[in-house]
């Protein structure tokens, strides 16, 4: 989606009513972090939510793109299928 697309997704879910709108993974990208900053400026009722891993680095990003709303959140995942889990190094390959 484009910046302007975002934009008007999360004002029409503002405007119905969305409680939390998660705007992005502000990590992911430049063009990913300033969309959740254009969509924490713009949305006046809805708590907004940045996407980070449980790393450290994520964290702070999310945390820098969603300082402008009055509630601000970061989800925060924790990847644990075994696929995830083996091309991140974490478990051995199994035969599986």
């Amino acid at each position: 989606m484009t910046l302007e697309e975002k934009l008007q997704v999360a004002e029409a879910l503002d405007e119905i009513g969305m409680d939390i709108i998660e705007a992005g993974f502000p990590i992911a990208s430049n063009g990913d972090f300033e969309a959740v900053v254009a969509v924490a400026t713009q949305v006046k009722r809805a708590t907004i939510a940045g996407l980070t891993r449980a790393i450290t680095a994520d964290i702070d990003r999310a945390s820098e793109a969603i300082r402008f709303p009055q509630k601000g959140r970061i989800h925060i995942f924790v990847s644990t299928s075994p696929i995830h889990l083996v091309h991140r190094g974490a478990c051995p390959q199994s035969d599986r």
